[in-house]
């Protein structure tokens, strides 16, 4: 690879294939697209590639993002089942060949991978039409396939320190942190009010998980802390969004008694999670070993400070006593939402722990970060 030292200078503008292997998923579409976006504003031209419509495709839109549907058959994540592997050679066959044919009719300067499953037919489809490839790595699961795809990277841009150790030694690689959309993410003027607009609980202390419900997002963290402030005497509320269904609430609910479950809002996905958000005292994420956790800036960029657990990427991304809070396991997260939850120094509108954003998250300078990459990929 060649050093940053030797971009060339006059580097222009490049035409950009992102492309995916579905359109449904979760928070890597949307920083991807917050990539797409920068990309754009900088002059780029960028072409999301979907083989359906789907809402990961509508993001794009939304951000002024060319999207193209192709038609290549979907492929998900791959599961450990006979019948599942085989379909998902079969697809990875199939849009091997559909990116051959579209690298043949369209130039393309680069082709920008923003997961695993576009890496590795695209990578390959791009090696054999001498385009050069870039693998934005969003997830820290090594897996079996991952040689090939690191044969077929021509760049590999990873997003925390704690994903790149994914990545073998002898790859040079950029770490490369997740954008906000500032324009959305920011601190509202009056907490209470927006509550109200929320038809929330407007006093008290009010925390929000916000996050798919997965195992290790450990939702039942975040309830068992809330029902310790209760006990402790604080005046506390818990706001949920995410995917979770009736009976999962039932299953995270029944083992507490009515003043804990009353205090607990379950608000599925919302149009405008930055509402909420902005409208809440701080942001509880007991997650284990997140890849890099987005959510983290947006609350930075918000102002409201973190709970989280000291794995993962966390610790990268939070600031002890300045931007939050890292637990060291569960009876120190405990402690510190029932601190919170429990205090009196918190008032409306008062800034908790002087949370400060970070400029580096901006769109625009995680695009540039990118564009040294290509700077130095595209020849």
């Amino acid at each position: 690879m060649i050093s940053l030292s030797e971009i060339p200078n006059g580097f222009s503008p490049v035409k950009i294939l992102m492309p995916f292997t579905r359109s449904s998923g979760g928070g890597g579409f949307f920083s991807a697209a917050l990539l797409a976006k920068g990309l754009k504003n900088s002059g780029s031209r960028v072409c999301a590639l979907f083989p359906e419509e789907g809402r990961a495709a509508d993001i794009f839109r939304e951000f002024g993002v060319e999207v193209k549907i192709s038609g290549i058959p979907v492929i998900n994540s791959i599961k450990k089942k006979p019948n599942a592997i085989f379909m998902f050679v079969v697809r990875g066959i199939a849009t091997y060949w559909g990116a051959r044919k579209i690298l043949s009719e369209e130039n393309y300067d680069v082709v920008y991978c923003n997961d695993d499953t576009s890496m590795l037919p695209w990578g390959k489809a791009a090696k054999t039409k001498n385009v050069p490839c870039v693998w934005h790595v969003r997830t820290s699961r090594k897996g079996l396939t991952d040689y090939f795809r690191l044969r077929t990277a021509d760049a590999i841009v990873c997003i925390s320190q704690y994903v790149s150790r994914r990545i073998p030694d002898q790859y040079t690689i950029s770490v490369i942190p997740n954008p906000v959309d500032t324009d959305r993410f920011k601190p509202v003027s009056r907490k209470m009010q927006s509550r109200r607009m929320l038809k929330i609980k407007p006093d008290g202390v009010l925390f929000i998980q916000i996050g798919r419900d997965v195992n290790y997002k450990r939702p039942e963290w975040s309830i068992a802390a809330l029902s310790e402030s209760l006990k402790a005497g604080g005046d506390a509320s818990l706001v949920f969004l995410g995917d979770f269904t009736g009976q999962r609430q039932r299953e995270l609910l029944d083992p507490y008694p009515e003043f804990v479950r009353d205090r607990i809002f379950f608000k599925g996905w919302v149009r405008e999670p930055e509402r909420y958000l902005a409208a809440a005292d701080a942001l509880l994420h007991p997650a284990d070993g997140e890849h890099f956790g987005r959510v983290f800036i947006e609350a930075e960029a918000c102002k409201v400070p973190v709970i989280a657990t000291n794995t993962g990427a966390a610790p990268e991304i939070i600031e002890q006593n300045q931007t939050g809070y890292l637990a060291d396991g569960y009876e120190d997260f405990l402690k510190a939402v029932s601190w919170f939850g429990s205090s009196k120094l918190y008032s409306e509108d008062s800034e908790c722990f002087g949370v400060k954003f970070t400029s580096k998250y901006r769109i625009d300078a995680h695009a540039e970060a990118v564009l040294n990459v290509l700077r130095v990929t595209v020849k």
